[in-house]
């Protein structure tokens, strides 16, 4: 296979998938289909011959196992794990329940027999991890929801076996167990785990220790994800605050640029405006430091035309500020940054100028790569001058 070439292979079709696939032609391989079907047949075949006394399942167990995954491996797979541990057993086989919702009730019925329990210790606790975009650190679990040590001992005990707490964090053995909890309609009212509730704990807990202890308190999970439960408990007034933090805007950026560019999507859907949130920052660049400067550059870069409008002047001030300091590298990456912006505005001739000095650079400070790069884009610029000839 080329260096060149990518394969992306995804089994759901989760939202924030299919957003990032926007535009392309994927190909599909249904659950009903032919080849998925073959598949599903020699995995079920291979991985649960052992519980048959080594011997080829029937064709009738194989397609009521068929019939009774939905064409879904993680079935299978999970099915496996119950005959190993001796709670299901292949001669019942018809009385096994039916697709991921049916064995995930199951779980539950047999993890949590004392519906008590599950409402006082266990809902709460899975209503943040119904919420949360990864597995959530027990400590902070235990932080944000005000247990003692008694308290988070019996958490653990209750939910040990269906979850994992390796790690010290609680994690869900596949992220289609937490689906299922969040939705009242498969879970009812005995399981269910509301994620709003989540979501307004998370951005309460977030926003008290960034109120109370300033930026410097915020790390790790709530770093990372606090814009996004601010954003899903509706709370926009703080989300603008707190994306209008050029120091936390620095951090996350430091932490997970992707992250940084993915909370502005949905931000600027609920009517958030970057250009609003940093008018004082594009029109007074001189009051912050240039390494916050270059990263709103990119941010702004990364949300279409409105945004380079702001990039562009941004990126001049840099390129000013690191050829006075003499700072060649950061020079050469502002200067490249406005040339492809300039090129998309059809600037060709400036957007050349900046790329030739920028290839100077490259050359002095034995930059291949960024020769590369900048040799790339010029080539660009002469393929649209010569479509204009």
């Amino acid at each position: 296979m080329p260096p060149w070439l990518r394969i992306l292979i995804t089994s759901r079709a989760h939202t924030r998938v299919v957003e990032w696939l926007q535009g392309t032609q994927p190909v599909e391989l249904p659950k009903a289909g032919i080849q998925n079907q073959a598949d599903l047949q020699e995995f079920i075949q291979s991985g649960l011959k052992t519980f048959n006394g080594g011997q080829t399942l029937s064709s009738s167990l194989v397609q009521t196992l068929l019939e009774k995954s939905e064409g879904v491996f993680l079935y299978i797979e999970l099915l496996r794990q119950e005959l190993q541990q001796q709670h299901l057993h292949l001669n019942q086989y018809h009385d096994f329940p039916q697709g991921l919702d049916g064995l995930y009730k199951q779980f539950f019925e047999r993890q949590f027999p004392d519906r008590t329990v599950y409402s006082a210790l266990v809902r709460t606790a899975l209503e943040l991890a119904t919420a949360a975009y990864e597995a959530l650190p027990l400590a902070d679990l235990q932080a944000w929801l005000g247990w003692n040590d008694y308290t988070r001992g019996e958490f653990e005990e209750a939910v040990q076996g269906l979850f994992s707490l390796e790690g010290e964090r609680l994690a869900s053995p596949h992220r289609t167990l937490l689906e299922w909890a969040a939705d009242r309609g498969k879970a009812g009212m005995r399981f269910w785990a509301n994620p709003a509730a989540g979501h307004k704990i998370l951005a309460e807990a977030g926003w008290r220790i960034y109120e109370s202890a300033g930026l410097e308190g915020l790390d790790g999970y709530l770093l990372r994800r606090l814009p996004f439960h601010l954003l899903a408990a509706g709370r926009e007034d703080e989300l603008a605050r707190l994306l209008g933090d050029l120091q936390y805007l620095d951090r996350l950026y430091d932490e997970n640029q992707f992250l940084l560019f993915e909370a502005w999507g949905p931000a600027e859907k609920a009517g958030l405006k970057m250009e609003e949130i940093y008018a004082s920052t594009i029109t007074q660049p001189e009051n912050h430091p240039a390494g916050l400067l270059f990263n709103l550059s990119l941010m702004f870069q990364q949300i279409g035309q409105a945004g380079l409008e702001n990039a562009l002047p941004l990126y001049k001030y840099l390129a000013n500020v690191y050829r006075e300091l003499g700072n060649e590298p950061n020079l050469s990456a502002s200067l490249g940054n406005q040339a492809v912006i300039l090129r998309r505005q059809g600037e060709l001739g400036e957007a050349m100028r900046l790329l030739k000095e920028q290839e100077d650079i490259c050359r002095r400070l034995n930059n291949w790569e960024g020769l590369a790069i900048s040799l790339t884009n010029q080539a660009r610029i002469l393929v649209l001058q010569e479509k204009r000839v």
